[in-house]
């Protein structure tokens, strides 16, 4: 990128060019830009190597996750800030769609040596779902409700599947 500078004296021109290239430099440092900014130019290098759908994921994450630092400098983000943007966050969601979002966040962080402990951030827990195994009585009075019936073979075919003994 290049800029030209008319003043009146060169020393003037000189010191236009000075200033001009010393803001250049100061905005291309990471710890300068906002997150927003870094978040999206990680998404578009990426935009090439990855499927359309990953990066429309990406893109809409953007958009909704931690909005309450995408307008802070990284080289003022801490990672009290960045905990209360996941605590945010995850009020309403689901735990999954908060660790996908947290994880675009640690690469974007990583690529570009933001120094935030990813360990130390408290994610959501998964939630663990019950499964309930009928009993053996319970799946052969299923069976027998069904026989004559157009779904018999499937609900025989599904519990033939779950290996569960039926005498």
């Amino acid at each position: 990128m290049s800029k030209s500078f008319t003043k009146e004296t060169k020393k003037e021109a000189e010191a236009a060019a000075s200033a001009w290239l010393v803001a250049m430099e100061h905005d291309q440092k990471p710890e300068n830009k906002t997150i927003g900014e870094l978040v999206d130019r990680y998404i578009d290098n990426l935009s090439n190597l990855h499927s359309p759908s990953t990066i429309l994921g990406y893109r809409k994450k953007r958009k909704a996750a931690f909005q309450e630092i995408m307008d802070v400098r990284a080289g003022h983000l801490t990672q009290q800030k960045y905990q209360a943007a996941v605590n945010t966050y995850a009020k309403g969601r689901k735990p999954k769609t908060v660790i996908e979002a947290h994880h675009l966040m640690r690469m974007v962080f990583r690529e570009n040596h933001i120094k935030i402990d990813m360990k130390n951030i408290q994610l959501p827990q998964k939630v663990k779902t019950e499964i309930q195994i009928p009993e053996t009585e319970e799946v052969k009075t299923l069976v027998n409700l069904c026989k004559g019936t157009s779904v018999y073979l499937h609900v025989l075919l599904a519990s033939m599947l779950g290996l569960r003994k039926i005498v």
